[in-house]
């Protein structure tokens, strides 16, 4: 591993230059005293018991939006008591105009979409800066629920907690009750939290805190105030089991003129565990998981060597992984993935068979979650999952005899990270990534470590991030392979002006893709950033922004050039809360293309261009909202543009209901690309097409309660791919014209339907009905239209699957209370929660 500091040095001496400007001063924080009560509220929203009465009050708000520092349009006043078991948070927020307070329903961890006005309470339970929980509520009675990082707001954790609203002629409260079991935080006899009270008022676009934000500022949590007074509290056992039955109706498709279906009943069972080892660390485990559940993925057809990236929608991978994605290494789509098999089955059919079935996803054994951090700062995660092996079923039509094919082998992934805290926010991370696979199979190692150093006052950043791959696969000789990852940068972090410069490089065996994601190799890239941001409103700005990147890339072994990229935006939020901005990229010039030839040390001499993206949004408060972009990119190659559009309308007809109808089409006209290589003659072949994308999605979304509601998506994606012309890849890059090669046009559809109702009929509990369609079909008729290709879509064989899956929430200090009660013995309220009669229910 080498830096290449004659292109680095420049840079960087530029930057630490800058650090001789002014530094900011760190502001005192703003201090609340919780007082530890005798007899605990009732949770209902009214505030009419004694604790609040002699409770101190946090109260002069001022505003993080829209208008920085200045005074909140409406009085807030927060108060916060505690007792052994749970934290207390009482507000009220006074209104005069009650009738206009927004409470749209939503579905849980979405109260915060723009729809309702809210409350919510933060706390940094160790004080760091850079881990904190925050529990919101909406003025529809909606729970909000996440973990905050200096770089995300995790929504996918979730506690469970008790809420409750009440919407009086004055205005509204709230009450909350955070049970211990709820949070993590150091084992001492007196407790130092940071806080934050927040209220959200949609009519004015206001949010509005207690300890002031400065959004200029990337880490939020840094500059919350200080909570003092709890002593004396000691973290309860934290033990929970949410059991899980599903049962499974398929049908799918199995043969095509005629149409044949296997119709498939199948039942499962498992079960999550959350263990507190003790008041830092926390154990989760899954048994046995099923995911059926989750939203389909955007499926899209992918031209490019490398792989996309879908989104993580399971419930496991998504809460409380932060830790585990600090280095950038892990993907956790790689667990529980499509077999590696799978499409080879196709090719394995002989006379008279067909497949009977073909699991397209691995099932998981288990998978297991240890994570926290101790009191001097170390984060310590550990996630281990066991992939159970895969096997096709084919079957014989005229014997009916069956046999079967392995998809995929035993696997086991693991992953352990160590993030130790520094000073100033500072932080050394330490990750190591490993799978190992049964038999003669592929395994592979990967490490990675980032220093990230600030200055006293954060402002300044210096990161450093090395990474090694190992990769050896039994089955191939020679396969056994290393490569390495760098990236340097340094940047100023705070304030209007920003920047950050650095570099970074991708060795020729990098390779992080089985537990990663792979996007560059063999790459050696300089970077230079700029931003300004300005919050001060103007006579119609409420704040904007601009940006400038410059990107100078070459291949690393040999070093040759590869391109010039330079990126630019601006952004701007009007005083209607309307926003739109413009994002522009260009490679100005002719460039290398090391990827698209897919051959190692074969590249392609591209066209420089030149890229518009224009875009404005209406305001989110509004029950009609629209969205709308344009792009358009262009090259010196003649009949070579792109253009396109997209566009998204949500119309909320009243607090329970709403639908989204996004629509976006793009033509890129004479786009070159990989067509083919033959490795008898080396030669690679270049085709030059036409590709034309639509993708429409229909979403509605009906809310009965905050606890019920209804979703359904609908999506069709087409994707059609016409050829003009084949070319032969020549050594310089350069293309030589070869005959034109027919049937090589082709149509990709994708259609889903995802139709969800679910019910939380107790806290953490959820009752879930599930339909399922989905259609994949492809044929090379680059002649349909879009209607035609429409129905040929919906016409075809389509897989269906309903499922009905209760999961059940049980903690052991709720059972340990029933108990308790069983044999007469008074117990107060723990970190069980339960929902209250109805009568007692407001929204």
């Amino acid at each position: 591993m080498h830096f290449h500091l004659r292109l680095l040095l420049p840079v960087l001496l530029c930057c630490f230059a800058a650090t001789a400007a002014a530094q900011d001063t760190l502001k005192p924080k703003r201090i609340y005293t919780a007082q530890r009560i005798a007899q605990a509220p009732r949770i209902d929203g009214q505030l009419t018991d004694a604790c609040w009465t002699t409770a101190a009050k946090a109260e002069s708000f001022t505003q993080f939006l829209p208008h920085f520092g200045e005074p909140a349009a409406l009085p807030t006043i927060a108060y916060l008591v505690y007792d052994d078991y749970n934290i207390y948070v009482g507000a009220e927020m006074p209104d005069p105009e009650p009738n206009k307070i927004m409470r749209t329903l939503t579905p849980r961890d979405q109260g915060n979409r723009n729809n309702a006005d809210g409350f919510a309470i933060g706390f940094d339970t160790y004080k760091d800066g850079i881990n904190a929980f925050r529990f919101e509520i909406s003025a529809a009675g909606v729970q909000t629920d996440g973990r905050l990082t200096p770089d995300n707001y995790d929504l996918n954790w979730d506690a469970v907690w008790e809420s409750r609203v009440a919407v009086t002629g004055k205005g509204w409260n709230v009450e909350l009750r955070i049970p211990y079991s709820a949070l993590r935080f150091p084992k001492q006899e007196v407790q130092r939290w940071g806080v934050q009270f927040v209220r959200t008022i949609q009519r004015f676009g206001e949010i509005n805190s207690w300890s002031p934000i400065d959004p200029k500022v990337s880490n939020i949590v840094q500059q919350w105030g200080i909570l003092e007074g709890l002593e004396h509290i000691d973290a309860p056992l934290r033990l929970s089991f949410t059991p899980y039955v599903a049962g499974y109706l398929d049908r799918n498709p199995v043969g095509v003129n005629p149409t044949l279906f296997h119709y498939e009943t199948h039942a499962s069972g498992g079960m999550d565990i959350k263990y507190g080892v003790n008041e830092s660390f926390t154990l989760d485990a899954t048994l046995i998981p099923d995911f059926g559940q989750v939203q389909s993925d955007n499926t899209v057809l992918n031209l490019s060597q490398f792989e996309v990236r879908y989104d993580e929608r399971r419930p496991f991978f998504t809460e409380g992984t932060e830790l585990f994605n600090k280095d950038g290494i892990f993907y956790s789509r790689r667990i529980g993935a499509r077999p590696a098999g799978y499409y080879d089955v196709f090719g394995l059919l002989g006379p008279n068979e067909e497949i009977h079935k073909n699991p397209s996803q691995t099932r998981l054994y288990n998978a297991t979650k240890f994570s926290g951090r101790t009191g001097s700062g170390l984060g310590i995660g550990i996630l281990n999952a066991l992939a159970a092996p895969t096997f096709a079923s084919i079957i014989d039509t005229v014997t009916q005899q069956t046999r079967d094919v392995q998809t995929s082998v035993l696997s086991n992934y693991n992953i352990l990270v160590l993030d130790q805290n520094l000073r100033n926010n500072s932080s050394f991370t330490f990750t190591n990534a490993n799978t190992l696979r049964d038999g003669l199979s592929r395994d592979a190692n990967v490490a990675a470590a980032t220093l990230s150093l600030n200055n006293k006052t954060t402002n300044y950043q210096f990161r450093a991030t090395g990474r090694h791959s190992y990769v050896n696969d039994l089955q191939v000789p020679d396969s056994m392979r290393q490569g390495y990852y760098y990236n340097v940068n340094y940047g100023k972090k705070r304030g209007k002006f920003q920047f950050d410069a650095g570099q970074y490089a991708f060795s020729r065996d990098w390779d992080p893709s089985d537990l990663g994601l792979l996007n560059a190799y063999n790459l050696l890239g300089n970077q230079l950033f700029f931003q300004w941001l300005d919050f001060d409103p103007k006579k119609h700005l409420l704040n904007w922004n601009v940006s400038l990147k410059g990107e100078y890339k070459m291949q690393l072994e040999p070093l040759d050039y590869q391109s010039l990229q330079i990126t630019n935006s601006w952004n701007a939020t009007l005083k209607n809360l309307s926003s739109g901005g413009i994002f522009m990229q260009t490679i100005p010039a002719w460039y290398n293309d090391f990827y698209e030839a897919r051959i190692p040390g074969k590249k392609f001499w591209h066209a420089p261009y030149v890229y518009f993206l224009p875009y404005f949004q209406t305001d989110q408060r509004k029950a009609f909202q629209w969205y709308g972009q344009i792009e358009f990119a262009e090259s010196p190659i003649p009949n070579d543009p792109l253009y396109g559009g997209a566009s998204s309308f949500f119309w909320r007809l009243n607090s329970h209901f709403n639908f989204t109808l996004f629509s976006e089409a793009t033509h890129d006209n004479s786009n070159f690309g990989f067509a083919g290589y033959d490795p008898s003659t080396d030669i690679v072949t270049i085709g030059r097409r036409d590709i034309f994308v639509t993708n429409n999605e229909l979403s509605m979304e009906y809310n009965i309660n905050p606890r019920m509601g209804v979703n359904f998506r609908a999506r069709h994606y087409w994707s059609k791919v016409v050829y003009d012309q084949f070319y032969n890849l020549l050594g310089d890059g350069r293309l030589e014209t070869i005959a034109f090669q027919e049937g090589r046009d082709f149509n990709f559809n994708v259609f889903n339907i995802d139709f969800v109702y679910s019910w939380q009929f107790a806290p953490g509990s959820f009752f879930n009905l599930v339909w399922k369609n989905s259609i994949g079909a492809s044929d090379s008729h680059g002649e349909y239209n879009y209607m035609m290709n429409l129905k040929n879509t919906i016409e075809s064989p389509a897989y269906n699957s309903l499922i009905v899956k209760m999961i059940y929430y049980l903690d052991y200090q709720r059972l340990k209370e029933i108990g308790g009660r069983k044999k007469g013995v008074t117990t107060p309220a723990t970190g069980g929660v339960a929902w209250p009669r109805p009568s007692r229910y407001q929204v």
